[in-house]
C-alpha cells in the first residue's frame, strides 16, 4: 500500500446541512429546473434592487457550502466580478433533504407544545364529554 497522501481519495457522501443550506439548495435546483442553461449567475439569482447585502451575504456563504459539498461549480474569473454557478449530480441528491438534530429537536418541542395547548384547551363536561362533543349533542 502507498502513502495515504498521495491516493486519489474517495468522495464521502455529504453530511446533514443546515436549513439556510437546504433552502439554497432548492433555491438554485428551482433556478436550474426553469433555466435551461447550465449555469446560474449568482448576481442575477439575488438582484441588488430586492437584496439586502446581509441576505446577498448569507446566501453566498450557502454557495461556499454547496461548493465544499461537491454540489455545485463556482467559477469566478475576476474579483469582485460575475459568479458563475454550474450544477453537479450531487444538487440533486437526497442528502439535502435530510435534517439536523437541532431542526429535529425543534420539531419534536413544537410537536410537544401542541399536544400540551390541544390538552388544555379540552374542558370536560359533564359526564366526560369535551365542550364540542356537548355542544353538539345539545
Amino acid at each position: 500500500m502507498g502513502d495515504p497522501m498521495l491516493e486519489p481519495s474517495v468522495p464521502s457522501v455529504p453530511q446533514v446541512v443546515s436549513r439556510e443550506t437546504r433552502h439554497a439548495v432548492h433555491v438554485l435546483r428551482e433556478q436550474f429546473e426553469v433555466n435551461p442553461k447550465k449555469t446560474v449567475v449568482f448576481q442575477e439569482l439575488l438582484p441588488t434592487q430586492t437584496t439586502t447585502k446581509m441576505d446577498a451575504t448569507k446566501m453566498f456563504f450557502e454557495v461556499l457550502v454547496l461548493a465544499t459539498k461537491d454540489a455545485i461549480k463556482v467559477k469566478q474569473t475576476k474579483g469582485f466580478g460575475q459568479i458563475d454557478i454550474q450544477q453537479k449530480k450531487a444538487l440533486w441528491g437526497a442528502w439535502a433533504e435530510e435534517k439536523d438534530e437541532q431542526q429535529i429537536a425543534e420539531e419534536e418541542e413544537r410537536a410537544r407544545d401542541a399536544e400540551k395547548e390541544a390538552s388544555r384547551s379540552m374542558i370536560i363536561v359533564g359526564t366526560g364529554r369535551t365542550v364540542g362533543e356537548a355542544t353538539a349533542a345539545a
